[in-house]
């Protein structure tokens, strides 16, 4: 079973189906608006093809509910085009193959010795 994808040309909905490698159609009902949704080419190997329909819903949970137009156009209407235009808005990619998570930068040094001269000083400090 290879999974295939449909776009409809009235709502522009993209379906994905499951079809035996030899015979998928090239056209199918758009379960959305029931109008014909033509097979597209999608890129093989990427790792939302091979993913079942499932990551929407775990993409879905991190978005900022409050966020700006972006998050709220893909929390409405979770397609790939809205999550590819969200990750270029939140500044988010896919890492490569092979490729490790950086780990976050530290403060700056000045920011660092700001905050234990202060501490410093409170130990210190003489009341009277």
């Amino acid at each position: 079973m290879i999974l295939y994808e449909y776009k409809c040309s009235e709502c522009n909905q993209v379906t994905e189906k499951y079809f035996n490698m030899s015979d998928f159609p090239n056209a199918i009902g758009c379960p959305v608006c029931n109008g014909k949704a033509y097979k597209i080419i999608s890129i093989p190997g990427s790792n939302l093809a091979s993913e079942s329909p499932d990551w929407i819903k775990s993409i879905t949970e991190v978005v900022q509910k409050d966020g700006g137009q972006h998050c709220q156009e893909f929390l409405k209407n979770p397609t790939r085009d809205n999550y590819k235009n969200w990750m270029n808005k939140e500044g988010v990619r896919h890492l490569e193959p092979g490729e490790r998570t950086r780990p976050k930068p530290s403060p700056p040094e000045h920011i660092i010795t700001e905050k234990l001269l202060k501490k410093r000083m409170e130990r210190r400090r003489i009341e009277i």
